[in-house]
């Protein structure tokens, strides 16, 4: 009797140090503090950097995502979340105007601290994004 409640224990135990798909991630606490900046962007192994020099990024806990540059503003949204094949996915839309049209779209995170997110496209190694905190 002993053992089998052990057992049972220990596999309680293991399902619950899983996270669950939906479940909240570092990089939602991160970015949602302070005005963010482009401070890389390739795709393609092309540098699209200097398209973002004018813009900053705000991360709204609610989900909203702000785009200001000194030509006007862009709302759009973002979310991040542990997917079903346990990577951090990181979603962002704004839309589809140029420059923020290559930002608009599915995202891994490859790694984050507290004033940087670095961001890649699984579909593309070459295609990545790092957001730094100004």
């Amino acid at each position: 009797m002993k053992f089998k409640l052990i057992i049972l224990l220990a596999i309680a135990f293991s399902f619950s140090c899983k996270k669950e798909k939906g479940t909240a991630i570092p990089a939602q606490g991160v970015l949602t503090t302070g005005t963010w900046y482009v401070s890389k962007m390739t795709e393609d192994g092309d540098d699209l950097t200097y398209l973002f020099d004018e813009y900053t990024f705000v991360f709204n806990t609610n989900g909203e995502l702000t785009a200001a540059c000194p030509y006007g503003t862009e709302v759009g949204s973002w979310y991040a979340e542990e997917d079903d094949d346990d990577d951090d996915e990181f979603r962002i839309a704004l839309g589809n105007t140029e420059p923020l049209v290559h930002l608009s779209k599915r995202w891994h995170i490859r790694s984050q601290v507290a004033d940087k997110v670095e961001l890649y496209d699984d579909d593309n190694e070459e295609e990545e994004v790092t957001f730094t905190k100004q």
